[in-house]
């Protein structure tokens, strides 16, 4: 999958400040690989007790962040994203608590409306999945594509979203809330 986030300009992504953290699906019992790209954090529950987490805190996302203008492709699973930039989570614009600080253009005022984030993971016996749970930190607004299909919007406007488009509001928590969507098995 993958993830955009925007501040209050933004498309996708979050401009401000993104803080990916985490996602878990729910174990069944068939064994095979199943390749996903995903730019949030993603857990996985099996259906009987334990919980995986397939992206955990803290690890090396890839990252784009000049401005420019995507288009869709970039959450595509197909997608080259071998030129993007790569630190670890949080990620952010430099508030104080990230791991990796991005860049956001020559002017603090006015800052790029978005930044592009992508994680690509094969997650074993995908179908033994019952569901997953999707936790996100975003300042100030995002968009989660897993597999090139969006699953999660937080804080942005509904309609067609481009590299312009800014968060719906500015988010009050600064990025320092998770929020979480279960999704169903198969996302």
């Amino acid at each position: 999958p993958s993830i955009l986030l925007s501040k209050r300009p933004l498309f996708f992504i979050i401009p401000t400040a993104i803080i990916v953290t985490s996602l878990s699906p729910h174990h069944t019992q068939n064994n095979s690989m199943k390749p996903g790209l995903i730019l949030v954090l993603l857990i996985a529950s099996p259906a009987i007790f334990a919980q995986t987490i397939l992206v955990p805190y803290g690890t090396s996302w890839k990252y784009l962040a000049n401005g420019s203008n995507q288009g869709t492709a970039w959450k595509e699973t197909v997608f080259s994203d071998a030129s993007w930039s790569s630190g670890n989570a949080q990620l952010g614009y430099g508030d104080g608590d990230e791991a990796t600080v991005v860049g956001y253009g020559s002017n603090a005022s006015n800052k790029y409306v978005t930044t592009y984030f992508r994680k690509t993971i094969s997650v074993a016996n995908a179908s033994s999945f019952t569901g997953f749970t999707l936790n996100l930190k975003r300042d100030d607004g995002a968009i989660v594509y897993i597999n090139g299909t969006q699953r999660f919007r937080s804080n942005m406007p509904t309609g067609t979203i481009s590299y312009t488009t800014k968060a719906s509001t500015a988010a009050s928590d600064d990025g320092n809330t998770v929020q979480t969507i279960s999704l169903p098995a198969g996302t």
